[in-house]
């Protein structure tokens, strides 16, 4: 159980930092003017990064509980799923999505 309970854990920082990419790649190719797409390109990812830290950081001191937690990056994923399929990237979008479900099941499963 601890190897699969790692494993989870591993597949869930990976699918943060292509949160992270995602929202930054939005944030480049959103077809704003030069300055605002590489300041959308560092800031969505910024904006992302204190939400998950305040939020949802396994050593942050206001951590959501079960069912919020789930609930929250739920929302998060989806925002960053639905940015994808707005730049036309649904692949990608639905692979992110059914990732990150697969993932918080199994995390629920494991009662993490």
């Amino acid at each position: 159980m601890p190897l699969l309970k790692n494993i989870n854990r591993t597949v869930a920082f990976l699918l943060e930092v292509c949160m992270l990419f995602s929202v930054g790649y939005y944030g480049f190719h959103s077809g704003y003017g030069n300055p605002l797409k590489f300041v959308l390109a560092i800031g969505l990812p910024a904006v992302a990064i204190v939400l998950w830290g305040y939020f949802a950081a396994p050593k942050s001191g206001h951590r959501l509980r079960r069912p919020y937690l789930p609930a929250f990056k739920l929302v998060l994923y989806t925002v960053t799923a639905l940015l994808l399929y707005k730049q036309g990237q649904s692949t990608y979008a639905l692979v992110l999505l059914t990732l990150v479900i697969l993932n918080e099941l199994v995390t629920w499963r494991l009662g993490e």
